[in-house]
């Protein structure tokens, strides 16, 4: 044998004996995120660490059955078509089953956006000032709302906001709206949070019979990256000349439990929020 045999035999001795002791490690590892048998994540989920909150809008919860912790949900619709009323309807009846939301909203002036729920303010929670829209300054206000508040849902109206054109310039728009979305839902799974995201649609010529998830504006990974996306159309009535107090909501995407489908809504002007309606109700 010569001495370049005898290297390749010393190196190869090496190699095997360094992967040894990499087994050996992690045979005994124990961190966090170690490898689990599927029946012990599955004793995991039936000792209650995601908890489940329902909307009160009975086909919604029906369909989805309900929020879940580590949900990152999409709200679109075109504009003035009621997303931010409807996310402000989802705060009172969370407040309703003793649950506390945390808002981002820098869409409305604060004076506008308080005034929006009428005189009966649920309990909720905001930021003093919107001084910053990274994630980074989001997650750092949501995990202070949870360790003041018990905050379990945050809503964030809306996505646009969250974009810095200086870190956008040069790159492709729908790969770093990509980026946002995954780290939102990194956020909402790492807190046990449900995110809600209001995102902007397309300017198109549909009824809430058509919406589909490709007429979400400017990307396809935010219906891509969340687990539930709700759409939402108002409707005209027969003469289509004006919209009516009727909006249709539309389930399209659902990790949950897979299915779609519609939910009539009806806008109470006196209590300023949806609630569900039925052919009784005309």
């Amino acid at each position: 044998m010569n001495l370049e045999e005898l290297k390749n035999k010393e190196e190869q001795f090496k190699e095997k004996e360094q992967k040894l002791k990499t087994i050996k490690r992690m045979a005994e590892y124990d961190g966090e995120d170690k490898v689990i048998t599927a029946e012990q994540a599955k004793k995991l989920l039936e000792e209650g660490e995601t908890e489940i909150h329902q909307s009160n809008i009975p086909h919604l919860d029906d369909l989805i059955n309900g929020f879940e912790d580590g949900d990152l949900v999409v709200i679109s619709a075109p504009t003035k078509h009621g997303k931010t009323t409807f996310c402000q309807t989802l705060t009172k009846n969370f407040d309703d089953n003793g649950i506390t939301s945390l808002w981002f909203s820098y869409e409305l002036q604060r004076k506008s956006f308080l005034n929006n729920f009428g005189e009966d303010l649920p309990n909720f929670t905001l930021p003093k000032e919107l001084s910053k829209s990274s994630t980074e300054w989001l997650e750092q206000r949501i995990v202070e709302a949870k360790a003041k508040y018990d905050v379990k849902m945050v809503f964030i109206d809306h996505l646009h906001y969250l974009l810095s054109l200086d870190e956008a310039a040069g790159k492709n728009v729908s790969l770093f709206i990509g980026g946002i979305m995954r780290e939102l839902k990194k956020i909402a799974v790492r807190w046990d949070v449900t995110i809600f995201l209001i995102a902007h649609m397309k300017k198109t010529s549909f009824d809430g019979e058509s919406m589909k998830l490709s007429d979400v504006r400017d990307s396809s990974f935010i219906s891509q990256e969340s687990d539930i996306t709700l759409l939402m159309r108002r409707k005209k009535d027969s003469q289509m000349e004006n919209f009516t107090n009727k909006t249709a909501l539309k389930v399209a995407a659902n990790r949950h439990t897979g299915k779609t489908g519609k939910v009539p809504l009806a806008y109470d002007n006196e209590e300023n929020h949806f609630y569900e309606w039925t052919d009784r109700d005309q």
